[in-house]
């Protein structure tokens, strides 16, 4: 190996990029390098680490947008909450909240499927009645016996869904089991700090898509039975020593673009090095 060449290793040692260098002894150069650490990448295979590389920084980019977006809807909430703080008459002017917010028509409420129930008791009954009727007039008493096992077994029912002194509240009042504990914070199971009843609608949204995108980038590592990379890699390297890929093509077989698009869609912790025959 020659001067040039020589100089062209320390310089390339010292290089953070990927780049593309012009060697008198290719193999040599490329040798040197591997002999520090680096790895030697035939020119065949390149175009397949292309669409790997290009796939996972895909899956990185995903990740990286979902938790910008994760973090400005944190801000705009923290942003909104500062602001009915600072302006509680802002509030205080909306619709004013109904007395039962959760016993909506429409929603499951206890009282509702009482009175349905009842109702419906009280017309078997009647119904059970009349069937008595039928047969004390026919003259067929063993017969009644049946319906009068029905009535009191609808008697039964409607004792057991009689309202107990749990029940028995006013409209407005607080349910026994939605009543404020001595140990209670103020922050249900999950709710952040400072933030009461948990994070709102457009948060959790943001961090489920977060989740999911997580996910998808580790199952990408995976898939390859890699153990996943840090997400963070594909921006900064952290100031840790690059990983090194050669490429020795002395003939010239990877076109400059399939290079330029491996070299950008590496991670900022790997660099490749296309080693060339000089005046090639």
């Amino acid at each position: 190996m020659d001067e040039h060449d020589r100089e062209l290793v320390e310089r390339m040692r010292r290089h953070p990029t990927s780049a593309v260098v012009e060697a008198d002894q290719p193999e040599a150069v490329a040798g040197a390098l591997i002999g520090s650490g680096a790895r030697a990448l035939p020119p065949a295979v390149v175009p397949v680490w292309l669409g790997e590389a290009e796939l996972l920084r895909d899956r990185a980019e995903a990740v990286l947008a979902a938790e910008r977006v994760v973090a400005g809807a944190v801000a705009h909430e923290r942003a909104r909450r500062a602001q009915l703080l600072a302006c509680p008459s802002a509030a205080e002017d909306g619709p004013a909240p109904t007395p039962d917010a959760e016993a909506q028509p429409g929603d499951d409420d206890p009282h509702a499927d009482r009175d349905a129930v009842r109702f419906a008791l009280v017309i078997l009954a009647a119904a059970q009645v009349g069937g008595i009727a039928v047969y004390v007039a026919d003259g067929l008493l063993l017969a009644a016996a049946l319906p009068a096992a029905a009535i009191l077994g609808v008697v039964g029912v409607a004792l057991a869904h009689r309202p107990g002194p749990a029940d028995r509240r006013t409209p407005g009042s607080v349910p026994p089991d939605r009543e404020p504990s001595p140990t209670d914070t103020g922050h249900p199971a999950g709710a952040r700090a400072g933030e009461p009843g948990g994070p709102p609608p457009a948060v959790r949204a943001a961090e489920a898509h977060l989740r999911r995108q997580q996910a998808a980038w580790k199952l990408a590592w995976w898939e390859r039975e890699l153990p996943p990379a840090q997400v963070g890699d594909w921006l900064d390297a952290g100031g840790r020593a690059p990983a090194t890929l050669v490429v020795v093509d002395p003939a010239g077989e990877v076109a400059p673009d399939v290079f330029t698009a491996m070299a950008a869609a590496l991670p900022a912790s790997v660099r490749v090095f296309l080693v060339r025959g000089r005046g090639a």
